[in-house]
């Protein structure tokens, strides 16, 4: 990137552009530092992508209620990984990779039903928030303009209204919208769940 060549972004425009500062961690740390970054927009989709995910586990791993032991061994192996990793002339895209390869066997084992072991669920958040403590790519889901969640609820019962009405295509034009400003939305048996895109 170069002033001169008209191909610079600055932090207020990736704020504009709804790139969270998680999503920029993540996608500083794909590459070795001593290697050069190629910032585009889709290097950052998918650094946006990863942290969601990232975010997703976070919260399945808080609301679980119980583990396995397999789960406190895939933590142990991925600590050692990312530990190894950072100890490696701080190779970052390692240790993410030992992260997100955390993330893959945890759920594989939180998906089990024999999943009772507290121990080993207890053993599995130290060792994912050691993890983000050191890469800090948890990104941060709190709503804190009470605007923008009132005009999400005002939107979200338009769509259920079109819904009841069978008007599907004003549904989908109505999830667009809330998607176009970085809103997720889920439907649940409990109704519909939104969280904000970081």
């Amino acid at each position: 990137m170069a002033k001169r060549l008209g191909n610079v972004t600055t932090v207020a425009g990736l704020r504009a552009a709804q790139v969270s500062p998680a999503a920029v961690r993540h996608f500083v740390y794909n590459t070795h530092y001593r290697k050069e970054l190629n910032l585009s927009e889709d290097a950052l989709e998918a650094s946006m992508n990863a942290v969601q995910r990232v975010g997703d586990f976070a919260e399945r791993l808080a609301s679980a209620t119980g583990g396995t032991p397999e789960l406190a061994a895939a933590a142990d192996r991925a600590l050692a990984e990312v530990e190894a990793a950072l100890f490696d002339d701080l190779n970052a895209p390692n240790a993410l990779a030992g992260l997100f390869t955390l993330i893959n066997r945890a759920n594989a084992e939180l998906d089990r039903k024999a999943n009772t072991d507290l121990g080993a669920l207890e053993r599995a958040r130290a060792v994912f928030a050691r993890i983000n403590g050191v890469l800090d790519i948890v990104p941060d889901r709190t709503v804190d303009d009470a605007q923008l969640a009132g005009w999400v609820e005002q939107r979200l019962a338009a769509r259920k209204d079109a819904r009841s009405r069978r008007d599907f295509a004003e549904a989908d034009r109505v999830r667009d919208e809330l998607v176009e400003r970085g809103v997720l939305i889920e439907d649940t048996p409990q109704g519909t769940k939104w969280k904000l895109r970081r």
